[in-house]
């Protein structure tokens, strides 16, 4: 779609050029209402390709912001009745082992920074991973996190965990 955008914009900006110069045209043979004319639809042309510029580089915007990322591989193994390892592989190749107690895995990403790209430069993103085990009472009813296995950070990220 944007595509189209950039091709219309184009187009305008093009076009807005060109009544400017047939305007200034007009304007130096003294047939100043017709320049008048040409220098308005210049101008209204020049403003919709500016327009049509914002909503590119919006929906530029919005695709990086929503792009998903994968930010953990999660590979579980049982070892006994309510017992499991947990082998978590980040995105920078680093492998982590657990062996965690209970009857499921909690897994909680935070995305505490984003940049958005500037002329081409690639999305910056910070997250928090956190790693747990949950334990059930009943099957209607989930007790919180027991106790927080991994405090994964991306590189550059400051503060506390």
């Amino acid at each position: 779609m944007t595509g189209i955008v950039r091709l219309v914009m184009v187009a305008l900006v093009v076009l807005a050029i060109a009544l400017f110069f047939v305007a200034a045209s007009a304007w130096r043979q003294r047939r100043h209402l017709s320049s008048s004319v040409g220098f308005l639809a210049g101008a209204v042309c020049l403003l919709a390709g500016l327009l049509c510029a914002a909503i590119t580089v919006g929906v530029r915007g919005y695709r990086a912001l929503t792009q998903e990322v994968v930010a953990a591989t999660i590979k579980t193994e049982p070892i006994a009745p309510q017992r499991f390892r947990a082998t978590v592989t980040l995105p920078d190749g680093s492998l982590h082992m657990f062996d965690l107690a209970g009857d499921a895995v909690y897994v909680d990403a935070h995305v505490l920074k984003w940049r958005a790209p500037l002329l081409g430069a690639a999305t910056v993103r910070r997250c928090r991973i956190r790693l747990g085990d949950l334990h059930w009472r009943n099957r209607a009813q989930r007790r919180h996190l027991r106790s927080p296995r991994l405090h994964h950070r991306t590189p550059g990220e400051a503060g506390p965990a």
